[in-house]
């Protein structure tokens, strides 16, 4: 069986963007240290999610051939490992609780906006509700770093600054500063974090500038210290290399500095997300970032998944029957 469990409303998980990505150095580990700038935009794939007590979890719905690199089981699967350890007078209880996932993809797969992350945090919250475990933000944040390193971020409710190897949050309590508007233009093509970070060269680091340290009330006068703001700070420490790799994603890039041009956008307005291939603009209104995407489609001859997104301002996850 492959339809929709009927007994949860919809749950919406976003994707995110980079308005900047600075890589510090690589670590013994073999992970990067980066400080970053994540937003979450209204850009969402549709999961629900039905409890059962089998204590099977089972996947359905798009992506659900490969169930062993699954994020949304391994997820469900790692909760319920910490809910033994942690919980064990409830074992009986914890083993009955099982769970039917069910998802509808939208947000484009390996285009650096964070989805299989998404996805992830939503079923860790969800779930924590749903098996009544009762596992603190914290330790939810803990258990996200074990399945990647973008889940913590979306398991918050605000913009974050970003830094560690993406586990650090600060979260950024005035919005003010920032852009609502973004468009977004994405190859049709998918790119391997793996791959990027391992072909980045060390001369593309940048200095720390230790983004933690800041107290949320000087956040918005540091940025404005800029003459455009948040908008052109930066780069996205991967951008030539993804472009290197991947040559479409510098066209696109390219594409998108030009339109900008048309409507006295700069071009630092125009970067790529994450490890890419989604390239954003940030538009200070509706109106243009809807001209710009008319544009797009005029000029790209069906190359590229464009589309115009609104920051989003989260809410706490709600469960419904």
């Amino acid at each position: 069986m492959n339809s929709k469990p009927k007994t949860t409303t919809l749950l919406r998980s976003p994707a995110k963007l980079n308005l900047f990505l600075h890589v510090i150095n690589k670590r013994s580990s073999g992970y990067h240290s980066i400080e970053s700038l994540f937003v979450p935009i209204m850009w969402f794939d549709e999961i629900y999610i039905e409890k059962t007590d089998d204590g099977v979890i089972t996947r359905e719905g798009d992506l659900a051939g490969d169930l062993a690199g699954d994020l949304l089981v391994k997820s469900a699967k790692l909760l319920k490992k910490y809910a033994y350890q942690y919980l064990g007078n409830h074992n009986e209880i914890i083993s009955s609780s099982g769970c039917r996932i069910f998802v509808k993809k939208n947000i484009p797969s390996g285009a650096g906006l964070g989805g299989g992350s998404s996805n992830a945090a939503l079923t860790l919250k969800t779930l924590n509700v749903m098996w009544n475990l009762n596992f603190t933000s914290l330790q939810l944040s803990e258990i996200g770093k074990e399945i990647g390193a973008d889940v913590p971020f979306f398991l918050q409710d605000h913009s974050c600054f970003v830094s560690g190897i993406g586990e650090k949050l600060s979260q950024i309590m005035d919005e003010s500063f920032l852009p609502h508007y973004f468009v977004i233009l994405i190859p049709k093509i998918e790119v391997s974090t793996l791959e990027i970070f391992n072909s980045l060269n060390s001369d593309n680091y940048s200095t720390a500038s230790n983004f933690l340290f800041l107290e949320s009330n000087q956040t918005p006068s540091f940025f404005k210290e800029f003459n455009s703001g948040i908008w052109t700070y930066g780069r996205n420490d991967l951008e030539s290399t993804t472009c290197n790799n991947f040559p479409i994603v510098g066209i696109a890039l390219n594409l998108l500095k030009k339109l900008a041009k048309i409507y006295d956008l700069p071009e630092n307005s125009c970067r790529m997300s994450g490890t890419g291939g989604a390239i954003f603009c940030s538009a200070p209104t509706l109106a243009i970032a809807r001209k710009i995407k008319l544009q797009i489609e005029k000029n790209s001859k069906d190359e590229f998944i464009s589309k115009v997104c609104r920051r989003l301002v989260c809410k706490k996850l709600t469960l419904g029957t």
